[in-house]
């Protein structure tokens, strides 16, 4: 569900790690930070992750952004596209 007045989805977030980054460290980083794996996107290596109840999703992605071993997180955003007709 969308946060209300926020154009993200709340408890989740999108995290990609850099490419050398073993699946175990992935696998530690997600139980250290508390967080599940919804979805992992292999063409674009982005995982879709649930946060910890309670937990605000900006954050979580400060938190993740901490990590060396990630190249990128942010908010899972809400995208519209609207008719140009």
């Amino acid at each position: 569900m969308k946060a209300p007045g926020k154009p993200y989805k709340d408890g989740e977030i999108l995290v990609k790690f850099k490419k050398d980054v073993p699946q175990e460290r992935i696998d530690e980083i997600l139980k250290e930070t508390g967080t599940g794996g919804i979805k992992f996107f292999q063409s674009i290596r982005f995982y879709l992750l649930r946060i910890p109840p309670g937990a605000e999703v900006d954050g979580m992605v400060e938190k993740f952004r901490t990590y060396r071993e990630v190249e990128r997180a942010e908010p899972n955003s809400s995208v519209s596209i609207q008719d140009t007709k």
